[in-house]
């Protein structure tokens, strides 16, 4: 009995240090995938952004539009 916990503790490292490389690519893959999720938030930020501000002027240009085409009746 003795003679067997040497090969578990070895299997025990061997697997400790596959577990170990599996969580560090998670932690990897999880780090790209923030950095992903980041750009594309701020894409989208800047995305909504132009659209408000085309919003804005189209309501200007047409508020302009109607009072221009009101005071120049003659």
């Amino acid at each position: 009995m003795m003679e067997d916990k040497p090969e578990i503790e070895e299997e025990d490292d061997e697997l400790v240090a596959v577990n170990d490389k599996y969580v560090i690519q998670l932690i990897r893959k999880n780090t790209k995938l923030k950095l992903k999720l980041e750009t594309e938030m701020t894409a989208g930020k800047i995305q909504f952004y132009i659209f408000v501000v085309a919003w804005i002027l189209t309501l200007m240009f047409g508020v302009i539009m109607c009072l221009k085409s009101n005071c120049s009746v003659n």
